[in-house]
Protein backbone atom coordinates (compact mmCIF):
# COMPACT_ATOMS: atom_id res chain seq x y z
CA UNK A 1 0.00 0.00 0.00
CA UNK A 2 3.01 2.22 0.60
CA UNK A 3 4.78 1.53 -2.71
CA UNK A 4 0.71 2.21 -4.23
CA UNK A 5 0.58 6.13 -2.04
CA UNK A 6 4.14 6.81 -4.06
CA UNK A 7 2.48 6.03 -7.48
CA UNK A 8 -0.29 7.91 -6.67
CA UNK A 9 1.41 10.91 -6.01
CA UNK A 10 4.63 10.39 -8.66
CA UNK A 11 1.61 9.56 -11.38
CA UNK A 12 -0.14 12.71 -10.61
CA UNK A 13 2.70 14.68 -10.58
CA UNK A 14 3.39 13.86 -14.20
CA UNK A 15 -0.36 14.79 -14.94
CA UNK A 16 -0.02 18.01 -13.55
CA UNK A 17 3.80 18.77 -15.74
CA UNK A 18 1.33 17.36 -18.70
CA UNK A 19 -1.38 20.15 -17.68
CA UNK A 20 1.20 22.77 -16.89
CA UNK A 21 2.41 22.08 -20.64
CA UNK A 22 -1.40 21.93 -22.37
CA UNK A 23 -1.45 25.77 -20.63
CA UNK A 24 1.61 27.00 -21.65
CA UNK A 25 0.38 25.82 -25.31
CA UNK A 26 -2.84 27.47 -24.60
CA UNK A 27 -1.60 30.79 -23.54
CA UNK A 28 0.81 31.11 -26.00
CA UNK A 29 -1.94 30.48 -28.36
CA UNK A 30 -3.98 33.18 -26.56
CA UNK A 31 -1.41 35.57 -26.79
CA UNK A 32 -1.28 35.12 -30.66
CA UNK A 33 -4.66 34.45 -32.06
CA UNK A 34 -6.66 37.49 -33.27
CA UNK A 35 -9.99 37.31 -33.26
CA UNK A 36 -12.72 40.40 -33.43
CA UNK A 37 -9.22 43.07 -34.02
CA UNK A 38 -7.69 42.08 -31.10
CA UNK A 39 -5.81 38.95 -29.24
CA UNK A 40 -7.73 36.42 -27.68
CA UNK A 41 -5.83 36.66 -24.41
CA UNK A 42 -7.52 40.33 -24.74
CA UNK A 43 -11.32 38.68 -24.71
CA UNK A 44 -12.24 38.73 -21.08
CA UNK A 45 -13.48 35.01 -20.93
CA UNK A 46 -10.11 34.04 -22.40
CA UNK A 47 -8.14 35.81 -19.45
CA UNK A 48 -10.36 34.66 -16.70
CA UNK A 49 -10.39 31.33 -18.12
CA UNK A 50 -6.47 31.01 -18.33
CA UNK A 51 -6.05 32.85 -14.63
CA UNK A 52 -9.10 29.94 -13.49
CA UNK A 53 -7.24 26.96 -14.61
CA UNK A 54 -3.51 28.46 -13.52
CA UNK A 55 -5.30 28.99 -10.22
CA UNK A 56 -6.90 25.67 -9.82
CA UNK A 57 -2.79 23.82 -11.13
CA UNK A 58 -0.98 25.80 -8.48
CA UNK A 59 -3.53 24.42 -5.83
CA UNK A 60 -2.74 20.63 -6.98
CA UNK A 61 0.72 21.09 -7.38
CA UNK A 62 0.55 22.39 -3.56
CA UNK A 63 -1.61 19.57 -2.30
CA UNK A 64 1.22 17.35 -4.21
CA UNK A 65 3.86 18.63 -2.76
CA UNK A 66 2.29 18.16 0.92
CA UNK A 67 2.12 14.49 0.56
CA UNK A 68 5.26 13.52 -1.19
CA UNK A 69 6.79 15.28 1.69
CA UNK A 70 4.43 13.49 3.94
CA UNK A 71 5.48 10.15 2.19
CA UNK A 72 9.64 11.62 2.09
CA UNK A 73 8.86 12.09 6.18
CA UNK A 74 8.08 7.96 5.83
CA UNK A 75 4.32 8.50 7.01
CA UNK A 76 2.65 6.80 4.62
CA UNK A 77 -0.11 4.83 6.20
CA UNK A 78 -0.59 8.55 8.02
CA UNK A 79 -0.72 10.17 4.89
CA UNK A 80 -3.89 7.99 3.13
CA UNK A 81 -5.95 11.39 3.34
CA UNK A 82 -3.37 13.80 1.84
CA UNK A 83 -2.35 11.10 -1.05
CA UNK A 84 -5.80 10.47 -1.75
CA UNK A 85 -6.70 14.73 -1.80
CA UNK A 86 -3.48 15.14 -4.01
CA UNK A 87 -4.30 12.45 -6.60
CA UNK A 88 -8.00 13.01 -6.96
CA UNK A 89 -7.90 17.45 -7.25
CA UNK A 90 -4.15 16.76 -8.67
CA UNK A 91 -5.90 14.28 -11.98
CA UNK A 92 -9.13 16.14 -11.90
CA UNK A 93 -7.41 19.61 -12.17
CA UNK A 94 -5.08 18.37 -14.50
CA UNK A 95 -8.23 16.61 -16.64
CA UNK A 96 -9.72 20.35 -16.18
CA UNK A 97 -7.34 22.20 -17.41
CA UNK A 98 -6.35 20.15 -20.35
CA UNK A 99 -10.02 19.96 -21.83
CA UNK A 100 -9.90 23.72 -21.36
CA UNK A 101 -6.57 24.61 -23.04
CA UNK A 102 -8.10 22.29 -26.16
CA UNK A 103 -10.95 24.55 -25.80
CA UNK A 104 -8.97 27.85 -26.39
CA UNK A 105 -7.39 26.49 -29.24
CA UNK A 106 -10.57 25.88 -30.48
CA UNK A 107 -10.60 23.14 -33.43
CA UNK A 108 -6.91 23.46 -34.46
CA UNK A 109 -6.20 22.04 -30.75
CA UNK A 110 -7.79 18.80 -32.01
CA UNK A 111 -5.49 18.34 -35.26
CA UNK A 112 -1.90 16.96 -34.53
CA UNK A 113 -0.56 20.62 -34.99
CA UNK A 114 -0.40 20.63 -31.59
CA UNK A 115 -0.14 17.89 -28.89
CA UNK A 116 -3.23 19.05 -26.74
CA UNK A 117 -5.17 16.51 -27.83
CA UNK A 118 -2.52 13.99 -27.27
CA UNK A 119 -2.24 14.77 -23.89
CA UNK A 120 -5.68 15.10 -23.10
CA UNK A 121 -5.92 11.78 -23.73
CA UNK A 122 -3.02 10.28 -21.99
CA UNK A 123 -4.40 11.65 -19.09
CA UNK A 124 -7.27 10.82 -19.20
CA UNK A 125 -6.43 7.61 -18.07
CA UNK A 126 -4.94 9.11 -15.12
CA UNK A 127 -9.00 9.03 -13.61
CA UNK A 128 -9.27 5.43 -13.07
CA UNK A 129 -5.65 4.09 -12.70
CA UNK A 130 -3.82 3.77 -9.60
CA UNK A 131 -7.18 4.45 -8.02
CA UNK A 132 -10.15 5.80 -9.42
CA UNK A 133 -11.55 9.51 -8.75
CA UNK A 134 -14.25 7.33 -6.84
CA UNK A 135 -12.51 5.39 -5.05
CA UNK A 136 -10.26 8.48 -3.71
CA UNK A 137 -13.41 10.08 -2.61
CA UNK A 138 -14.31 7.33 -0.86
CA UNK A 139 -10.89 7.31 1.18
CA UNK A 140 -11.40 10.70 2.06
CA UNK A 141 -14.99 10.30 3.09
CA UNK A 142 -13.63 7.61 5.27
CA UNK A 143 -10.16 9.28 6.48
CA UNK A 144 -11.90 12.43 7.35
CA UNK A 145 -14.79 10.90 9.48
CA UNK A 146 -11.69 8.73 10.90
CA UNK A 147 -10.10 12.29 12.28
CA UNK A 148 -13.21 13.80 13.29
CA UNK A 149 -14.09 11.20 15.26
CA UNK A 150 -10.62 11.12 17.09
CA UNK A 151 -10.81 12.03 20.63
CA UNK A 152 -7.69 14.29 20.26
CA UNK A 153 -10.07 16.28 17.82
CA UNK A 154 -10.78 19.96 18.81
CA UNK A 155 -14.76 20.31 17.86
CA UNK A 156 -15.90 22.73 19.88
CA UNK A 157 -15.24 25.48 16.93
CA UNK A 158 -18.04 22.77 14.60
CA UNK A 159 -21.53 23.51 14.80
CA UNK A 160 -20.82 26.45 16.58
CA UNK A 161 -20.84 29.55 13.89
CA UNK A 162 -23.99 30.73 14.95
CA UNK A 163 -23.52 31.36 18.46
CA UNK A 164 -23.92 35.24 19.24
CA UNK A 165 -25.52 36.14 16.21
CA UNK A 166 -29.23 37.06 15.18
CA UNK A 167 -29.95 34.08 13.22
CA UNK A 168 -28.95 31.20 16.34
CA UNK A 169 -32.53 32.19 17.29
CA UNK A 170 -34.41 32.58 21.04
CA UNK A 171 -34.53 29.06 21.91
CA UNK A 172 -30.67 28.54 21.63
Amino acid sequence: MEELAIERVVATRAQLGQALRALGIAANYAEHRRTFGKRLSDHQWIAFTLAGLATRLDAAYLLNTRAARLLDRGLGKEARLEVAMAKLEGVEAAWEVIDESLQILGGIGYTKKYPVERILRDVRASRFTSGSTEMMRLIIQEEAFARLRDPAFRGEFVGDELRGSPFQGPDA
